[in-house]
């Protein structure tokens, strides 16, 4: 089959220092990990368990009430404390089995997708066309599964689908079973290798999937972008279609082959502050100090839920990796001003607009901090934001009805149509967190406008 090119278009690499490679380190063993009982999209407000209970491996320590009881699994076995907080539900003496147990067996007779949420590979689905948990009584129109992550510091495919293909393609026919035979669309890379070569020849395999290839140019690997070029409505949440990434497909396997509950996660630790940038496979819960200890380079870091670009900055209260995490970036903090920064040349600065010397350079990456570089400015309407926005609105514009709280227009020029890449904000001259703020402006328009939770 031929692959399916993709025409995106915006999009900018940003090369940072930092980047993880492509190997697998393995980080101390923990004998105490701190779930977090919140992550980006997760509350898991009704806690399943309480003070000194012992637990086994793959046992619900709590629900999500608002998202069909989506479960929190312990990674291990040990005894649980519950901090005053509420916060987290801490595990201690952890034993935990190579490879995980299953919490249960599948039996044919239940609904698949039922057990995917029993088994927590369901916390690994997304609506790809608004980004929010899929109902799973539901039936989708397609599903849509993204072999890439492009922002610089957010775990790879490759490294996922190293020596597993057999286990992706398992995963991607029982995808397609449980999705009702709808068809399947898997974003690719433009690039020829082995691997690649290998994912190619499952098009040939299946007669329902369907590649598309895209170019390695960040965010071209995001979801909720593909539904939209494949012609899927997100702007309204018309279309139901699932969207996963590699780590998930694996997920659906291991729950509907082996009934492996799943409670780990593969994150690349990476970013400018990192030693040794690189992936691991460690326990939701995982202490962020024996993160920090293990991998930073020794510097004051910030520590990053996600990637340089789209991440969040871990909460100072987090003492535990959330069940969601893609990736920890260690950005090293601004501890000097830069003398006369208005003067340098920047032939160690990147630009957007090429205005920078560095351009006589070529490319190289750039080692960053935290420092904004510069002060927050008016907007000069430069619409570096517009070209750069691989949505296709401009930002800026959108902006400045936000800022205004002026709603309805700022929805007219396409609110919803961002994906939250965080491209606008980085390559804006004159400082404007745009993403940040058409982020608040949507949950604040959702929360108005839906006084209803999802059923359990």
């Amino acid at each position: 089959m031929v692959p399916k090119m993709a025409r995106y278009r915006g999009g900018y690499n940003v090369l940072m220092d930092g980047k993880p490679s492509a190997d697998l380190v393995e980080l101390p063993s923990a004998d105490v990990l701190h779930l977090p009982l919140f992550s980006s999209r997760f509350s898991f407000s009704v806690v399943r368990v309480k003070d000194g209970d012992q637990v086994g491996q793959g046992q619900v320590l709590a629900e999500d009430a608002d998202n069909y009881s989506v479960p929190l699994l312990a990674p291990g076995a040990g005894t649980v404390k519950l901090d005053e907080e509420g916060r987290h539900v801490t595990i201690e003496n952890v034993k935990i089995a190579r490879p995980e147990a299953g919490s249960g067996s599948y039996h044919t007779r239940e609904e698949p997708t039922a057990a995917l949420l029993r088994l927590g590979a369901w916390q690994f689905f997304s609506d790809a066309c608004t980004g929010k948990l899929p109902d799973p009584a539901g039936k989708p129109k397609a599903v849509i599964i993204s072999a890439l992550h492009l922002d610089p510091f957010v775990v790879r495919g490759d490294v996922q689908l190293q020596g597993r293909v057999s286990e992706f393609a398992r995963g991607l026919e029982l995808l397609h079973s449980s999705a009702g035979d709808q068809p399947v669309y898997l974003i690719i890379p433009s690039i020829r290798s082995d691997l690649a070569g290998q994912v190619r020849g499952l098009a040939d395999k299946y007669s329902w999937l369907t590649l598309v290839e895209v170019k390695l140019k960040y965010p071209f690997g995001n979801l909720q972008l593909a539904a939209q070029n494949l012609g899927f409505d997100r702007l309204h949440g018309k279309d139901m279609v699932w969207g996963l990434g590699v780590e998930g497909v694996m997920a659906v396997d291991g729950a509907l082959t082996s009934s492996r509950s799943c409670a780990s996660r593969t994150i690349s630790i990476g970013g400018p502050g990192a030693k040794n940038p690189a992936h691991a496979i460690i326990p939701v819960g995982y202490p962020l100090t024996m993160i920090a200890e293990s991998c930073s380079a020794g510097t004051p870091v910030r520590m990053v839920n996600g990637g340089a670009l789209a991440g969040r900055s871990v909460p100072a209260d987090q003492q535990g990796l959330d069940s969601e995490c893609l990736g920890i970036t260690l950005i090293p903090e601004n501890t000097e001003r830069e003398v006369l920064a208005f003067a340098h040349l920047g032939f160690g600065k990147h630009a957007f607009t090429n205005t920078f010397f560095s351009v006589l350079r070529g490319r190289f990456r750039e080692r960053y901090t935290t420092a904004v570089r510069g002060e927050h400015r008016p907007c000069v309407a430069c619409s570096s934001c517009e070209r750069a926005c691989p949505a296709g609105i401009m930002p800026f514009l959108v902006h400045r009805y936000v800022d205004k709280q002026r709603i309805e227009e700022a929805e007219r020029f396409g609110l919803w149509k961002c994906i939250e890449c965080g491209l606008c904000s980085h390559v804006c001259l004159a400082k404007r967190n745009m993403s940040s703020a058409f982020c608040e402006a949507r949950e604040n328009i959702e929360a108005a406008s839906s006084p209803g939770v999802n059923q359990s």
